[in-house]
């Protein structure tokens, strides 16, 4: 990855609406922490989004990345949301987790769909942890041709 953009420290009460988002389906609190933060301006680029396993978002209902993701198109420079990403693979969860268990586990976990390959890229995530699995969707990117992938998260 070129360049990561962080919206919030994960901590406190940050941490606990993330983990209320992805453990109790209160999905509309993505709204009001992308509202507090403040990104910097983002060079032309479409963003996409860390795609999930098919059936841990349809019992989820959806996918917090792709909710931010719908935020970040109103950023300036950001053109369009495109799928570039799919997962190719189900994955242990993250949580507890060391950096380098969470590493293997998301080692070849993702495929470029994409129809034609942007030259640059803002791949979406709500929370940096270690950066496994931003870092290994950066690397599908960049083998399918995309030049400059930047993460852009709610939290680290």
């Amino acid at each position: 990855m070129d360049r990561l953009v962080v919206g919030l420290s994960y901590k406190g009460l940050v941490q606990k609406c993330l983990k209320k988002v992805k453990y109790k389906s209160n999905w509309n609190i993505v709204e009001c922490l992308y509202k507090l933060c403040e990104f910097e301006v983002i060079p032309e680029m479409v963003v996409t989004y860390v795609p999930m396993w098919d059936k841990k978002q349809q019992e989820r209902g959806f996918n917090q990345a792709e909710i931010v993701a719908d935020f970040a198109v109103s950023l300036p420079g950001v053109s369009r949301k495109v799928e570039l990403l799919e997962r190719g693979k189900e994955t242990k969860p993250m949580f507890g987790l060391s950096k380098i268990e969470r590493q293997d586990n998301i080692v070849n976990a993702f495929r470029f769909v994409g129809s034609s390959c942007p030259e640059r890229v803002l791949i979406v995530d709500d929370v940096w942890t270690t950066g496994a699995t931003m870092r290994e969707c950066a690397k599908i990117l960049k083998q399918n041709g995309v030049k400059d992938v930047w993460g852009l998260t709610l939290a680290r």
